[in-house]
């Protein structure tokens, strides 16, 4: 997870005021969605509040409820989706100062931002990740006002409501904010790669990669010369631990699976089922979920299918890389 950057905002400010960003005739449309987003703490002005009659405060957010086990990947996935926009916007902030695209554009970039912190701050965490929680949404309350300084800035109204203070100035404090949530977002979310790898059955995570060879285990000959059809990995697979074997993914005939993710093999309590698929060409195993039990009951799952790349198979070992998160699983084959 690196740190983002407002990239390229200054000079798009400067043209901004020089007029050489086309300005759209009609006000950008908000959807109801971005519209709940706001708090009623956020609302400054008496003109903001006069507008923001039908915007809901934090209180009346429906919240999801999150499962422990479901937590660290949910956020993860959020993150990467908040990444994604994160440079999307600056994209097309870097296009508008070249006039390839208008103050709508980065309008509605920026309300899509919000439309992700909003999925951060509907999170009901268990209890196990409150603390985590509460760090998230500190980080999210940063960029969120880094943000509305920044649609202030950008918007059509001639009055942008910036309370005295310049585009220069606006723009050096969202700066600021971004930097400040940074410092709670980046250490929540190398914790929660890390919760991944434990669940997973004790993999690699990328924050752990440092100073190894990202290629460590890798042996792309012997996954194409001895995995074709995916059948070749059915077995037993886990972990030899000081007390004996840990049995933490079963690869079925039929194309099923089991997930032990709390390690209680075989307590059925806390796993994972569903179906498997291979593709040989882009040597791809990909685990499409249809049930979860936690703690005894079935659980709503939040990612259904999850892809990872086979990156070394020679019969006794299996070295699997989620594409999604990075985070690399060796496993072991149990032996009868």
């Amino acid at each position: 997870m690196k740190a983002k950057k407002l990239i390229g905002l200054t000079i798009p400010v400067m043209l901004l005021m020089n007029g050489c960003i086309k300005i759209e005739e009609s006000k950008p449309a908000k959807t109801e969605e971005s519209k709940t987003a706001k708090t009623d703490s956020e609302v400054k002005t008496s003109k903001e509040a006069d507008s923001s009659t039908s915007k809901q405060s934090t209180s009346d957010v429906k919240k999801v409820r999150v499962l422990a086990d479901d937590y660290p990947m949910y956020l993860i996935d959020l993150g990467n989706e908040f990444d994604r926009l994160f440079k999307e916007y600056n994209n097309i902030v870097g296009e508008a100062s070249k006039g390839n695209k208008t103050r709508k554009d980065v309008l509605v970039s920026v309300e899509n931002i919000f439309k992700a912190i909003d999925k951060f701050e509907e999170i009901d965490p268990p209890n196990k990740y409150i603390d985590a929680q509460k760090d998230i949404e500190k980080a999210t309350a940063k960029y969120r006002k880094a943000f509305e300084g920044v649609e202030r800035i950008f918007s059509q109204n001639t009055e942008k409501n910036t309370g005295g203070k310049t585009d220069k100035e606006v723009i050096e404090n969202a700066e600021k904010l971004v930097k400040e949530g940074d410092k709670y977002w980046i250490e929540v979310y190398n914790n929660m790669k890390n919760e991944v790898t434990k669940a997973n059955g004790g993999g690699i995570s990328a924050s752990e990669k440092t100073g190894i060879d990202t290629n460590s285990g890798v042996n792309e000959a012997n996954v194409k010369s001895k995995v074709t059809d995916g059948t070749e990995l059915i077995a037993d697979w886990g972990l030899e631990t000081s007390s004996g074997f840990l049995v933490t993914f079963i690869i079925k005939g039929g194309n099923t699976f089991e997930l032990y993710t709390a390690g209680t093999y075989p307590n059925k309590d806390n796993i994972t089922e569903g179906t498997w698929s291979y593709d040989k060409n882009s040597m791809t195993f990909e685990l499409h979920i249809t049930k979860r039990m936690d703690n005894g009951k079935e659980v709503t799952v939040s990612k259904k299918d999850i892809p990872y790349m086979v990156q070394n198979f020679d019969g006794k070992t299996l070295q699997l890389l989620n594409t999604e998160t990075n985070n690399t699983t060796r496993y072991v084959k149990q032996s009868f």
